[in-house]
């Protein structure tokens, strides 16, 4: 889990395989730009997958520079290989920006308030 201090309010995450073809972030905190480039660096280390789930359930917030960034981490993350974000969002400023970020991206984005509705949208067909 990478740790983000300095800020108002800290924020961490934690990046790994949540199963074969899906890698998984859970953040808590604040999201901020170096949650989410730390969000990057480990899916990296695990290895990129096609579905990329993000839990931000134990999030405060997010900063706003958060939506640029992210669509240009998304952007990356697809010329790598994922090709669809699953997204549990209970926030609706954080769905609303998730899906202004993924626009740009070319990702496929599939946004959820709860995580048992994510399941659904974690296999991609064949």
């Amino acid at each position: 889990m990478a740790s983000v201090k300095g800020a108002a309010e800290a924020g961490e995450q934690r990046t790994s395989v949540h199963r074969p073809g899906v890698v998984e972030t859970v953040f808590v905190g604040r999201l901020t730009v170096k949650l989410l480039d730390a969000a990057h660096a480990d899916i990296v280390k695990v290895g990129v997958a096609p579905v990329w789930l993000i839990d931000t359930t134990d999030t405060s917030g997010f900063d706003t520079d958060c939506v640029r960034f992210g669509s240009t981490l998304l952007q990356r993350l697809r010329k790598a290989g994922v090709q669809r974000l699953v997204a549990v969002l209970p926030s609706a400023a954080m769905r609303m920006a998730a899906r202004a970020a993924a626009v740009a991206s070319g990702v496929e984005i599939r946004v959820v308030e709860r995580r048992s509705e994510a399941v659904p949208h974690l296999a991609l067909a064949k």
